[in-house]
């Protein structure tokens, strides 16, 4: 029997030695894939756990934004009534101890200036909060995860943010010297009699921003560097933070970032005049004779389409309705405030400040 055995086994050797090898094979490969699919499960958990990290801190930074902006636009606000003041010119005016005719060409300038220099202190802002705060959390995201030096990160953190209070303490005044400079070039030939409709006075704003467009050494699209940053920026021989400089450069230097705040200056100006219009149409009415023989409805669809496209204004009534835009004593929700809540809440803008943190900080 025993004989038989060894026969049998010695005649099927090659078979067992072949079915030995498969089932060993089998066995080496299954404890590979199991220990390589525990391995790949592991990994993927790791990566959900990081994206679900950075989606949170995605969020924050985003919140930490619109905060800034809030806290910088009150702050940009308080600046510019700063050094293009119009109540000390009304007071002249009350009080009668003034040239009347210059106090109101004055009041003029400062008026338009005033409104035209918050439209582009605005969105500087926003678009430097959004550039700052989404690169540098981005960075910090991915250096906290190499664990890096905690503490030097939050130094180049903190010095990085702060290069942009130099558009408060300065560059801010240097910004409305020069659009000053530009409305008064388009309002001198302007006298207080002239009337203008509210197409008009659109093409005057246009004419305003198309002068800063053409002044290639103060546009604050092409120059927006000068104004939001100090002229010598020291990097202490940092590379990390000399990267951080060179590519917020750069982002500055970009055809979307120039596009961006172009675009949104002509939305600025769009919902000025639309706010003006409300005041516009008040003053018009006034002097309307034509709706009292109608329905209110017809009269109501009559002064919007007659008074928007026909009715005019003397510049000297329109100072006031632009001057009250901005008030020097804020009234709370003002223009101003509407302005900014525009601009938190552009999709582009906020697009834009998404792919910044998503290009620094990618999904992995």
């Amino acid at each position: 029997m025993f004989g038989s055995i060894k026969n049998f086994i010695r005649r099927h050797s090659r078979k067992f030695a072949v079915c030995g090898l498969i089932a060993s094979s089998y066995i080496i490969i299954s404890r590979y894939s199991h220990r390589k699919i525990i391995e790949w499960h592991k990994q993927e958990v790791q990566k959900r756990v990081l994206n679900s990290k950075r989606k949170q801190h995605y969020e924050c930074t985003e919140k930490s934004c619109v905060q800034a902006i809030y806290n910088l636009g009150r702050c940009i606000k308080n600046s510019v009534l700063k050094y293009i003041s119009s109540q000390e010119i009304i007071d002249k005016l009350k009080d009668g101890n003034c040239d009347k005719i210059a106090c109101w060409n004055e009041l003029k300038v400062n008026s338009i200036c005033k409104s035209v220099i918050i439209i582009y202190a605005d969105i500087m802002v926003v678009l430097i909060m959004q550039i700052q705060l989404n690169l540098i959390s981005a960075l910090m995201f991915v250096d906290s995860n190499k664990m890096e030096d905690e503490r030097e990160l939050r130094r180049i953190q903190e010095n990085y943010l702060n290069l942009s209070n130099y558009f408060i303490d300065g560059g801010i005044k240097q910004l409305s010297l020069f659009i000053k400079q530009k409305v008064e070039q388009v309002l001198k030939s302007i006298s207080l009699k002239d009337k203008f409709n509210l197409k008009e006075l659109e093409q005057i704003y246009l004419g305003i921003m198309s002068s800063i467009l053409a002044d290639k050494n103060g546009d604050p699209v092409k120059n927006f560097r000068q104004y939001v940053f100090p002229p010598t920026i020291n990097t202490e021989n940092n590379n990390r933070y000399k990267e951080i400089i060179n590519v917020t450069l750069d982002l500055l230097d970009g055809q979307e970032f120039h596009s961006l705040m172009q675009s949104n200056v002509r939305s600025g100006f769009v919902l000025m005049i639309d706010k003006i219009s409300e005041s516009f149409d008040k003053a018009v009415n006034k002097n309307s004779d034509n709706s009292s023989s109608m329905t209110e409805e017809v009269a109501e669809n009559y002064l919007i389409v007659h008074n928007l496209e026909n009715s005019k204004l003397p510049m000297a009534k329109i100072i006031p309705i632009v001057n009250n835009l901005f008030p020097d004593i804020s009234e709370g929700n003002d223009i101003h405030d509407t302005w900014l809540k525009f601009l938190i809440a552009n999709h582009q803008l906020k697009s834009f400040g998404a792919n910044i943190y998503e290009a620094f900080s990618p999904y992995q």
